[in-house]
């Protein structure tokens, strides 16, 4: 599935993007990546106010001195490919690839290992900060084809079966 992800860049405290939910949001200082989540139910701007965060902006005082006025928040709307729908479950594949492939500094969950199941392909434009724009899971990093072989597999001509629908 190819998903598009729309960033724009929130400007003040009555941007309407603070109202925006079934989207993901970003922390950004500059081009470093501090944080990425989503907002299913909920707004950016609850997600931004939610109890859960005041961990991460105390963190982020301590160990990077940054306040809440020192970074941008960012707000990507997705829109899948023609005949598919951006549902909650790849609302919350978009994150965990985005966490996966960023590691950002604040996200603690999901930095390590990806739960995804599907072929996601995600292209970020609009605000977008960093250089790198395009991301997929399964296929596109040596290491994780080569992990996903080993545990998913049971013999020689199965791993060259995955490995070939991985790299196609």
């Amino acid at each position: 599935m190819d998903v598009n992800v729309t960033w724009r860049r929130i400007s003040g405290d009555r941007d309407p993007l603070w109202e925006k939910s079934r989207s993901l949001y970003a922390y950004f200082r500059g081009k470093k990546t501090l944080y990425i989540g989503k907002a299913e139910e909920k707004t950016v701007r609850q997600r931004f106010t939610a109890g859960d965060k005041a961990n991460l902006f105390d963190w982020l005082a301590d160990q990077h001195k940054l306040s809440v006025d020192s970074f941008d928040v960012l707000v990507g709307i997705p829109q899948a490919e023609a005949g598919r729908r951006v549902t909650y479950k790849v609302l919350r594949d978009l994150d965990s690839l985005l966490i996966y492939r960023l590691r950002p500094v604040g996200n603690i969950k999901g930095i390590m290992t990806i739960g995804i199941r599907r072929q996601l392909r995600v292209f970020c434009n609009g605000a977008w900060p960093l250089a790198r724009a395009a991301f997929r899971n399964i296929g596109s990093h040596p290491a994780e084809v080569a992990f996903a072989i080993k545990h998913t597999s049971r013999t020689p001509q199965r791993d060259a079966q995955i490995l070939k629908s991985w790299i196609g």
